[in-house]
Parts: C-alpha cells; structure tokens; sequence
C-alpha cells in the first residue's frame, strides 16, 4: 500500500527487489558505522561466540554448537556500542548462522563484526560476493554445519593465530573502506540520480 506513493525505496532485502520488480524500489544493504577497535576483556572472552537473538533453525544452530563445544561457546543477545567492539576483540571466533537469510538478504552482522575487527564465520551467501566481500581472504564461509565445526577447530587452533589475525584485518579494511553509512548515502544517490537520467 505504501509503494506507490513513494519516490524510491531502499531495502536490504535484494531478494524481495528481485521477485516483485517494482521500478521505484531498490536493493540497497546494511552499511556500517567507522567502529573504533575494542580492547580484550577477561569477561567476555570465550573460543566461539554467536551475537543474536535465538528463534527459528537458530534454536539447531545453537544447541549444535553447544553440544560440539560445550562452555567454549557464548551466546549474547543485548550487546552494543563499545561492549560490543570489545566482544569482538575478546573473542577467536564469532559465527553467523543462515536462517534468516537467503543468497541476496543478509543480516548486518557481516559489517558490524568486520568493522569491529572480529574474526568471522559467516554462511555462504552468492550476494555478499557481488557486494565485493572475498571470502576467505576477509572471512570464512561455511555450507554445512560439518565445514563450520572444521573451520572453527581450525582457527580457534593458537598454530593458526596468524592466519586468523590477518583475514579478519582484510575484513576490518574491506568493510571500512567499502560499506560505511557515508559511502552507502553515496550509492543511494547515485542510484536516484542514474534512473533520473533513464527516465529523461
């Protein structure tokens, strides 16, 4: 009811845009804000962390992880600001689980814990790599909960410390660089800007 009475839209939810086709209404993700890092805290430290809230398949995803790696993975579900950057910073490995996202809807999660310079596993998505994201050079991706328990015992192993430190370096860049508030304002206008022409 509301789209015909409105200029232009943006959603982040690219696969609606694609299945309704409506020609004032663009797909347009989550940006982020230039986050400074956090600082590591004793008590938000744990090997694997989830940062959500728990509904739906998530409820699998959770009580999964919970089962295959006891205490050294953490659920939070209200954590902002600076309590949120220093999470990121005091934990090895945070993971994002798929519901509800499809290949072009994603939750903002993706930008947020890069921006903060988390070490991300994250649910392979065919949209975030149209976005411009390289997965495993800024993040890691999984396609079965069998690859996610693999990637984690991986990089939660202290011999492969390195290798984390410098993906989600690159994350922390790409992000920063390439999806902030500021450069997403920037696409917004250039997509008006762009179908004002066409329809000259």
């Amino acid at each position: 009811s509301v789209i015909p009475d409105i200029d232009y839209g943006f959603l982040n939810d690219g696969t609606w845009v694609r299945r309704h086709k409506y020609d004032n209404l663009f797909h347009l993700p989550f940006g982020c804000s230039e986050r400074p890092f956090g600082e590591y805290k004793q008590d938000l430290a744990s090997d694997i962390a989830f940062v959500g809230t728990i509904y739906g398949t998530r409820q699998e995803f959770v009580n999964g992880l919970k089962q295959q790696f006891g205490n050294k993975f953490k659920v939070h579900n209200d954590i902002w600001g600076k309590d949120f950057d220093d999470l990121c910073q005091s934990v090895k490995v945070m993971v994002v689980p798929k519901f509800p996202m499809d290949d072009f809807y994603w939750t903002d999660a993706i930008y947020r814990i890069l921006a903060a310079g988390g070490f991300l596993i994250h649910f392979a998505l065919e949209g975030l790599k149209e976005e411009g994201f390289v997965m495993a050079n800024q993040y890691i991706t999984y396609r079965s909960f069998g690859e996610l328990v693999e990637s984690i015992k991986y990089f939660t192993d202290p011999k492969n410390e390195k290798e984390k430190k410098e993906i989600a370096e690159r994350g922390r860049e790409c992000v920063l660089d390439l999806f902030t508030y500021k450069k997403r304002l920037k696409d917004m206008l250039e997509i008006i800007k762009m179908d004002l022409i066409k329809k000259q």
